[in-house]
């Protein structure tokens, strides 16, 4: 099996993709003689039915196909492709399956994606030019050697001149039928089949004000701008029935509108937002600048009252006041102290006086006793005892200085100290006169200051009250400006899904109708819409695989017409090569086939099948030209992707490749 690689192509690819067509083609020329490189050179249109050939001519495309929509029938025993579009057989090719071992399934796929360059990630990085998958899981067409039998790896190999033309032509999403052998498609018409429901014309949204849904209204207070919605008004339309295709149209172009109208709110509303924002976070920073600053004016003034309580001036003229006290009592310690130093100095001096008065009676007297007494026996013991008197005399006039000097000393100090006790008294008196100046002249600062701190708290708390009444306005003006954006965003995201939804309107319609599971499945775009039970008659009797194609309407559009291509139920292919197989000369090969058996026709299997009204009628309001059901015995493959991933259509396999 051929594994794709989903990786981005690089320009060396490019190149090898280019260079490996020219190796291809050049290879083709020497092996099977003249090259094919025209696509009306691989063209079997001359093998068509007499009523393809016939049908009219319509517009062709630049490359040569006749007007889509297309589909592929591959048949594994011809090793050919044949392309159909709405006028039939349009084009044919021959192809190179998958080599035994490696056999190509056969079913109904779609392509599910194009690239035109790419590289095999497992088989060496093969070149696969002009790839086509119809597999995730690894089958595509592409461009290669198509020697006239299965040769590939699984893959559907298309000649170098035919693969770009193809390429080319196609759409993501067109059917391939992978056969045993070809099946020519055949126009049926079945009530079963959905038909195309017209549709009145959605009504045109119009616009009521400018460009935008929201204008800038800057007459707002604090400097502030806010969007105002401006609205649609519906449109006069002239009345008018479309067809599905036609409805998904005006859709797309109603959606693609207001996706651009919502855009520009979008980009309106986020610009504004982040204005708002600014201005907000702008506004909260001068809001807590402003609240800093009415604390802080707080935190003063709450300094200021403490200070100008401990400058009241009581206790520091209280302390001057009781320093005069105390100055009072040391003059009057000193001038006790004075009084008892001259009261002493006077007794020490009175003592003296007595003592010399003594000292001086008792020399008298002994002068007298001299002179009466005796002389003789006396002069001895009288100039002893005159001596004696003398010299206590002399020391009591010694001790009398000593009072009057004591004295005299005892008046200067005690003069002296309350001389410093009066001046001390003094500076007391001057310091209390001092300190209540001081007081009075702190007093008046700290109320003052005071004053100051209250008028700057007044002052910030008026600022803060401002900032707070901005902020508040500009946190309005955020709100409005998030709910402006948030409502843009979700007009945009509307607007998004609609568009979405009308762009896979436009899409074809795929419905799968299973006998196994009895239910019906639809999808567009790949991506499941609903699915809901199928009433189906006789359940237990097969009823094939059937590929019902809507390929072309009519001129009212009210009715469509269906190719069908019928496959059998259990065909069992065994290419058998004729002699030689292996021979490159050999341009094509025989297929011996067991019988193969159609279990039901394609109109007996719509006939055994009911589809209920309300379906009918989603289905007819998204059916139109490219449309494809699919009724099968078999379940949806694994290959089938999730309904949600939208990766791939209904992949219906009615026979695995052998060896994978």
């Amino acid at each position: 099996m051929s594994n794709v690689d989903n990786g981005a192509s690089r320009r060396l690819s490019c190149l090898r993709g280019l260079s490996a067509i020219f190796t291809l083609s050049l290879l083709t020329c020497l092996t099977f003689g003249p090259a094919q490189p025209a696509f009306a050179q691989n063209d079997d249109t001359a093998d068509a039915p007499e009523t393809t050939a016939a049908m009219p001519k319509k517009e062709t495309k630049p490359d040569g196909f006749g007007p889509g929509p297309y589909f592929a029938v591959v048949s594994i025993a011809d090793q050919r492709i044949s392309v159909y579009g709405s006028t039939g057989l349009v084009a044919r090719s021959t192809v190179s399956t998958g080599m035994r071992g490696y056999g190509t399934p056969t079913g109904v796929f779609s392509i599910v994606q194009k690239k035109r360059y790419h590289e095999s990630n497992i088989y060496s990085g093969a070149p696969m030019p002009f790839m086509q998958r119809i597999t995730w899981s690894g089958i595509a067409l592409h461009a290669g050697v198509v020697p006239g039998y299965p040769a590939s790896h699984g893959c559907i190999r298309l000649p170098g001149g035919f693969a770009p033309r193809l390429f080319s032509a196609t759409e993501v999403g067109q059917r391939v039928i992978v056969a045993p052998h070809d099946i020519t498609p055949f126009e049926l018409r079945h009530p079963t089949l959905p038909a195309p429901k017209m549709q009145p014309a959605p009504k045109v949204a119009m616009r009521t004000g400018p460009d935008s849904i929201f204008t800038v209204n800057s007459a707002r207070q604090n400097g502030g701008a806010i969007l105002e919605p401006t609205g649609f008004r519906e449109g006069p339309v002239e009345p008018q029935q479309l067809n599905p295709l036609e409805f998904a149209r005006m859709m797309k172009d109603e959606a693609t509108a207001k996706a651009k109208v919502a855009a520009q709110d979008t980009r309106a509303a986020v610009l504004l937002l982040a204005t708002k924002t600014t201005e907000q976070r702008v506004s909260g920073r001068k809001l807590a600048i402003a609240e800093d600053v009415a604390r802080e004016a707080a935190r003063d003034l709450a300094a200021a009252i403490r200070k100008l309580e401990k400058t009241d001036g009581k206790q520091a003229i209280a302390d001057a006041i009781e320093g005069v006290g105390e100055a009072s009592a040391a003059i009057t310690e000193a001038e006790k102290s004075r009084d008892a130093r001259i009261a002493a100095a006077t007794e020490a001096q009175k003592q003296a006086e007595a003592a010399m008065s003594e000292a001086q009676g008792a020399a008298d007297d002994a002068r007298i006793a001299q002179a009466n007494e005796n002389k003789t026996e006396a002069d001895a013991a009288l100039a002893a005892t005159l001596k004696v008197k003398e010299a206590r005399l002399a020391k009591a006039m010694v001790a009398k200085g000593k009072a009057d000097a004591a004295l005299a000393e005892a008046q200067k100090v005690g003069e002296l100290r309350v001389a410093k006790a009066i001046a001390a008294k003094a500076d007391a008196e001057a310091h209390v006169v001092e300190t209540q100046k001081d007081e009075e002249q702190r007093i008046v600062a700290a109320t003052e200051a005071k004053a100051e701190a209250e008028r700057a708290l007044a002052e910030a708390q008026k600022l803060a009250a401002e900032a707070r009444a901005i902020n508040e306005a500009k946190l309005q003006e955020l709100t409005a400006a998030r709910n402006a954006t948030l409502e843009a965003k979700a007009t945009s995201k509307a607007a998004a899904d609609s568009l979405t939804e009308a762009t896979r309107r436009m899409k074809p319609l795929s419905v799968f109708i299973s006998r196994k599971t009895g239910r019906l499945y639809v999808r567009q775009a790949f991506l499941q819409l609903f699915d809901v039970p199928v009433a189906i008659r006789d359940p237990e009797r097969e009823i094939g695989t059937h590929v019902y194609v809507s390929t072309r309407a009519s001129d009212d559009g009210s009715q469509l017409s269906w190719q069908v291509v019928s496959m059998p139920a259990q065909p069992e292919t065994r290419p058998v090569a004729r002699e030689g197989k292996r021979n490159k000369n050999e341009a094509s090969i025989a297929a011996a086939m067991v019988p193969l058996v159609t279990p039901e026709t394609a109109k007996g299997a719509l006939d055994r099948i009911t589809v209920s009204d309300d379906v009918a009628q989603r289905l007819a309001e998204l059916t139109w030209v490219g449309a494809t059901v699919i009724v099968s015995d078999n379940a949806m493959s694994g290959e089938t992707g999730s309904p949600q991933s939208a990766t791939t259509d209904f992949v219906i396999l009615t026979r695995r490749a052998s060896g994978r």
